[in-house]
């Protein structure tokens, strides 16, 4: 796939990249003795099938058809996606305002304003964890305030009309020393094991509320999308991820995934209205889907539209779970002009230290 999930990540020409393992060694019991061959035999079947399936999902025609739609248009095109993508999120958003339910009172500022700030800032700070650690596999070290910054280019350019954020973020790692492969598959994995954690988050909480049938096709998903991450990971020259950072990279997409989940909440109450942990988790899910499929920047309009799909699955009123997604949004670009600003300008200070 391009865009967020590229297919052709890596290649055994890639000289400069770090070869990973060819095999893993054999775990300990706790007694001091390998597993027997036949134990061995049985996990790597598991393993090796799981292996297939992911590979088999990401050379299939889904695959493919995902990549048709991500792929690369003219400028016209472009700029003619970028209008309609607005207009879309324009309408739906006053469409979907205006059909609000009647609540008690009016909008509640403080709710709004901690979702604006305190959860945008944890978000931008987890997200700059994760890209680090995506550097991490890659051999590189980074910064924290250069991470937060690449990160805020990043999400800046997801509303150009091109896969600006992956590329942001692409570039960052190679200014770092890495190859373009792996810096790709870098971005790759990390990328695939969001969407896979939202995923298996939604799915849990649909089990928890009650609705076991969504509960199953949605955590399906987010297992087959693991298995993706795990494929990529293994087959990516030059990234390699130990166990315990393994374990780091999945509890950072677990917070991550609260913390949207968090402003989401935060926006319901804002609004007057109601939500479960379960509802607002699973909307996330339109945020990562709409990051997927890049027909338009930064998933503009799609977001929205998918979010006002999803609501009747989960119990929502469609016009607000459109609205919190597209107020989201909208405190999102704020916050960025904002924290873009302000590294800019600590950007700046530090370069002229290091001229003096």
């Amino acid at each position: 796939m391009v865009g967020l999930y590229p297919s052709e990540v890596a290649s055994g020409d890639d000289q400069r990249a770090m070869p990973l393992p060819s095999e893993a060694p054999a775990p300990d019991l706790g007694d001091g003795h390998a597993p027997e061959p036949s134990e061995r035999a049985g996990a790597d079947g598991v393993t090796g099938g799981l292996t297939r399936f992911a590979t088999w999902l990401t050379e299939s025609w889904p695959a493919r058809a995902l990549a048709a739609i991500n792929r690369r248009h003219s400028p016209r095109v472009e700029r003619v996606l970028v209008v309609v993508a607005a207009g879309i999120f324009i309408v739906a958003t006053v469409v979907a305002w205006r059909s609000l339910p009647e609540t008690d009172g009016p909008l509640s500022w403080p709710p709004l304003i901690v979702a604006g700030t305190v959860g945008i800032a944890a978000m931008l700070a987890l997200n700059a964890v994760e890209y680090r650690m995506a550097a991490r596999s890659s051999g590189l070290s980074l910064g924290f305030l250069a991470a937060m910054r690449i990160n805020v280019l990043a999400s800046a350019a997801a509303l150009l009309p091109l896969p600006g954020s992956v590329l942001v973020r692409v570039q960052g790692l190679r200014s770092a020393g890495a190859t373009y492969r792996t810096a790709t598959a870098a971005i790759a994995v990390v990328g695939v094991a969001w969407t896979a954690t939202t995923f298996l988050m939604a799915g849990v909480a649909q089990f928890v509320a009650g609705e076991f049938a969504l509960g199953v096709v949605v955590l399906a998903g987010g297992v087959v999308l693991s298995a993706v991450a795990v494929v990529v990971s293994r087959r990516a020259t030059g990234v390699q991820y130990t166990a315990p950072a393994a374990v780091a990279m999945g509890a950072v997409q677990v917070g991550r995934v609260m913390v949207q989940a968090a402003r989401f909440w935060l926006l319901v109450v804002a609004l007057g209205a109601t939500a479960s942990v379960g509802q607002v988790v699973a909307l996330t899910v339109a945020v990562s889907v709409s990051t997927a499929i890049a027909i338009f920047p930064g998933g503009l309009g799609i977001r929205e539209l998918l979010a006002a799909g999803l609501a009747p699955l989960i119990g929502l009123p469609a016009s607000v779970s459109l609205v919190v997604v597209a107020v989201d949004r909208l405190l999102g670009l704020v916050a960025l002009g904002i924290a873009g600003l302000v590294l800019g300008v600590v950007h700046r200070g530090h370069a002229e230290e290091q001229e003096t």
